[in-house]
This record gives structure tokens, sequence and C-alpha cells, in this order.
């Protein structure tokens, strides 16, 4: 399994775009090797960015009289505006409009930069190898100050339920219990984060438990390809719904094997580069 992860995304494309300026949160100091010239060489020219570089690359690429085809990543950043008309497609993270040329890319697992004491690839292999030990319904670990407005309704609504396992806590810490309470649960709490999509949700999918998201453009679009439960409103989550919800996904879903080729980063390298390279 090639994990989705962030990184991975810089090399799917002809160039990568960054401008002089480098933001703070540009950990990979992304290379600009996009070239006006050399672009037209390719028909349609992918381009690469970091979504807070995104509008800086329209503002170049928008008077070339040529076809760009632009993918975005490693940000926090909703994407809810539109590109230049001869961009005919965005994969972008975090999307949240929607239009016939814009497509949205997982957020997938960390970068490896981060934890790297903590070898959590590692770890989330190993355990999906070990045998299933149902502790309860739900699981629900997340740090409320990533969003308090989004999150803290979600904690102090299933803090109390016997039905759900509630151990907060901030990302990277005792991950080996975190990540086995991922696994020997049947359902995950997956509220936003910074931005509308959550390494949890992937987390979730990679250990072959149920993610619980809220719905919005990038559930309907994104999450609702996989095997998980998408709400209207988190008082919607009870433990008969739930039931329900599981039969029914293990039924549909489980016993359906193409979502599981879209946790591999190569569908989605795939999915950009087919038409066009």
């Amino acid at each position: 399994m090639n994990f989705i992860q962030g990184d991975k995304f810089e090399s799917v494309g002809h160039f990568t775009f960054s401008p002089i300026q480098k933001s703070s949160g540009d950990y990979s100091q992304l290379p600009n090797t996009f070239d006006k010239e050399k672009c037209l060489q390719y028909d349609p020219c992918i381009v690469y960015t970091h979504t807070f570089y995104v509008k800086e690359l329209f503002d170049v690429i928008r008077n070339i009289e040529h076809e760009f085809v632009v993918v975005t990543h490693n940000c926090d950043l909703n994407v809810d505006f539109e590109p230049p008309a001869n961009v005919i497609r965005w994969h972008t993270q975090n999307m949240n409009i929607i239009r016939d040329n814009i497509y949205p890319l997982p957020i997938g697992l960390e970068n490896d930069r981060w934890f790297k004491d903590v070898k959590k690839k590692e770890k989330m292999a190993l355990k999906i190898t070990e045998q299933r030990n149902i502790k309860n319904l739900v699981y629900m670990n997340f740090n409320i100050q990533t969003n308090k407005i989004k999150r803290e309704p979600v904690y102090h609504l299933f803090k109390d339920r016997s039905w759900v396992t509630s151990d907060m806590g901030q990302n990277g810490q005792r991950f080996d219990d975190f990540i086995d309470n991922i696994y020997n649960h049947k359902f995950v709490l997956c509220p936003n984060g910074n931005g509308l999509d959550t390494h949890r949700f992937w987390e979730s999918l990679y250990m072959g438990t149920i993610p619980i998201v809220k719905r919005d453009i990038l559930a309907s679009e994104l999450y609702a390809c996989f095997p998980a439960v998408i709400v209207d409103n988190w008082e919607d989550v009870t433990e008969s719904f739930l039931a329900k919800e599981y039969i029914a996904i293990n039924d549909i879903k489980m016993g359906f094997d193409g979502w599981k080729r879209m946790l591999d980063f190569d569908c989605w390298k795939e999915s950009i580069r087919r038409e066009w390279i």
C-alpha cells in the first residue's frame, strides 16, 4: 500500500510553482521549476503548487494562451474560488466548491517529516495484521483547540455516552493507543479540523474502521465514495442509528473493493495524469 500523503503530489506534474517569497507554512520549501516557454511543450501543462500559492500561480498563467491542469495540496485552506478559464482541471485538497472542472484530493496521512520517531505508517501496517478486539461502538479522540467551533459541540454531545469511548488528546500523543483504539472500534468521530479534511478520516479507513462526518461539499463529493457515515446533524448519531449503518455499510461498501484502491496514492496519481501524460 502506497499511503496517500501530501508531499507525494508534488511529483505528479510537469512543473512545480512557488514564488520567491516563501510562506512560513511551506515546510518542504517547494522549488519553482515553472517555465512559461517550456510549459507550451505540454498539452495541457500540469503544474503542482501548495494551495496557499495557487492564486499567485493563477495570476501567472491566466494570460498565457495555453491550457493547464493544476494540482494543489499541503495546505489547510478550504478552496471556495474558481480558477482562470484556461485551467481545464483543478485537483485540490479541501475542495469547498462544486464546479465541473474542480476535483477533490484526499489529505491522506501526515507527511513523513512529522513525528518521525513515532513511525506511524509502520505501526499502522503492523496493526491491521492483528486480530480485532472490538472495545466499544464509537471512538472519539481529537484536539478541540484545532477547531473549537466545530469540535467542542461534538465533544459535549458524545462525551458521556456509554457507547462512545472518549479519549481526548493531541496529535502524536500516545499514538500506539490511538491507532489501537481506532482499529478496535466500529466507528470513529471525525469533525472538521483546520480544513474540511482530516488525517483521522483516512487513518480510520486504513484501519478498516468507519469514520463519521458531518455533511459538507467535501463529504458529498469525496467521502461518499468510501465506507463512511455522513450525517446532516451530529444529533442524528445514535446507538441504534449506527447499528443499522454498520450492517448496511458492511453489506454494501465493505464487500466492494473499488474504494480500497482509492486509498493508494498511485490511484490518485493515475487519475491526474492518465489523460495528459
